[in-house]
């Protein structure tokens, strides 16, 4: 008597058939996605309603269709975790007819073409034209360093002046006082420094006096003298005295911590420099150097710094192309750093329902994913969702686990 296997049962566990069933519902599920799905975005500030407004796929070359699921959504809160933040290159294309891709709030409308990382000197097309551009250079905390010829004793008093970098509590502006044009020379107390400044190449000590008599004045003042590197700090109507000393501080008398430091005394304005530099590396003014040039002519300078709270975002267009050079987020890297709470309210309902995205990750709404693919901190805080809904998304992953599973029953046959 001889020993034979049954085979399996054939039916559901027929591999065949799990495999077209799986293939049908697959099949099914992509053509469901391609006639129903919807996608759309919407841009959100804090504490304003804004109604979602989705398009039908476009995936299969279809035209869109304007449709609305029927709620509004509204920003409750907006939090940016710590981190440091990745810049890139944006390169747009003006049309006042297209949504900015690029900068919500900006005023120039434009088609974002393409986002380039922060390699310097690399050459990069522009759009298949004949212009091209490169980052020369990237500046974390921008600011302009000063220059000045070393040998000034030789140089001729035609337009001397000073160059300061204040102290104040609103921040450490940089400023220049020289006797070029009228009144310059004089920075009356407006940003909270504590005395207005004057410079004179050579002032004689009966004029400081004379100041101090004065009483069309009010308020401490601060006079330099170049030509004999002396300041004079006059002071509840005293004089004090100290040398003119270049790369020093000078504190405000009665100030807490306001003062100053020169920067540069020198005999001509003129020679003076003013050269693009960073002030360390942590990035509080970030500006981008870039360099444009079309084929065949000589290149030009650029420098374009984002969107930061209300200041708008620095673009250079490139004259005679309709072509825009920016700074921007990478959003990309920024949104996994995004926190955010929403309500949604659907129309003829006052009930809301809260909807929580963290660390960029997506949330469902009856059906519809929403997710954050744009955060900008400030006042209001901003947000660009992304929303889609996507009907077959259940039977595309239902037909592939079956065809996955008919495929793997089918190997285990042939071993048996």
């Amino acid at each position: 008597m001889s020993n034979t296997t049954k085979p399996l049962t054939p039916g559901l566990l027929n591999p065949k058939a799990l495999l077209l069933i799986g293939v049908i519902a697959l099949l099914a599920g992509y053509g469901l996605d391609y006639f129903q799905a919807q996608r759309g975005r919407i841009r959100l500030e804090t504490g304003k309603e804004n109604t979602l407004v989705t398009s039908q796929d476009t995936t299969g070359g279809k035209d869109s269709t304007a449709t609305g699921p029927g709620f509004a959504i509204t920003l409750d809160s907006l939090h940016i975790r710590p981190h440091t933040t990745a810049y890139q290159i944006k390169l747009m294309k003006r049309d006042t007819a297209t949504f900015d891709h690029a900068s919500m709030g900006n005023n120039i409308s434009s088609t974002l073409v393409g986002l380039y990382p922060l390699e310097p000197m690399k050459n990069t097309v522009v759009d298949n034209t004949e212009y091209r551009f490169r980052l020369k250079e990237f500046y974390p905390n921008f600011e302009f360093a000063y220059e000045y010829p070393a040998d000034r004793d030789s140089i001729q008093p035609k337009a001397p002046g000073i160059t300061l970098e204040l102290k104040t509590k609103e921040g450490t502006p940089i400023v220049t006082l020289h006797t070029k044009l009228p009144n310059k020379n004089k920075l009356a107390d407006l940003v909270s420094l504590g005395a207005s400044l004057a410079f004179y190449w050579e002032i004689p000590m009966d004029s400081v006096r004379a100041m101090v008599a004065d009483r069309t004045e009010h308020g401490n003042r601060i006079v330099f003298s170049g030509a004999d590197r002396r300041i004079f700090f006059i002071v509840n109507d005293s004089i004090s005295e100290q040398p003119l000393t270049e790369k020093s501080f000078y504190k405000i008398p009665g100030q807490d911590s306001a003062g100053f430091t020169i920067i540069y005394c020198f005999p001509d304005m003129a020679l003076l420099k003013a050269v693009p530099s960073t002030r360390g590396t942590e990035l509080l003014n970030p500006v981008a150097h870039v360099e444009i040039w079309k084929e065949g002519q000589g290149a030009q300078d650029a420098f374009v710094y984002p969107e930061s709270g209300p200041r708008k975002g620095g673009e250079f267009e490139i004259p005679g192309s309709g072509y825009l050079i920016g700074l921007g987020i990478d959003q990309e890297k920024e949104v996994k750093y995004c926190d955010c709470q929403v309500s949604i309210r659907e129309s003829g309902n006052e009930k809301v329902e809260i909807v929580t995205m963290t660390a960029g990750k997506s949330a469902n709404y009856k059906g519809y994913s929403l997710r954050p693919v744009d955060c900008r901190m400030g006042n209001p805080g901003k947000v660009i969702l992304e929303i889609q809904k996507k009907p077959g998304r259940i039977l595309m992953i239902s037909g592939v686990l079956l065809a996955v599973f008919a495929i793997l029953l089918m190997i285990l046959r042939r071993k048996m």
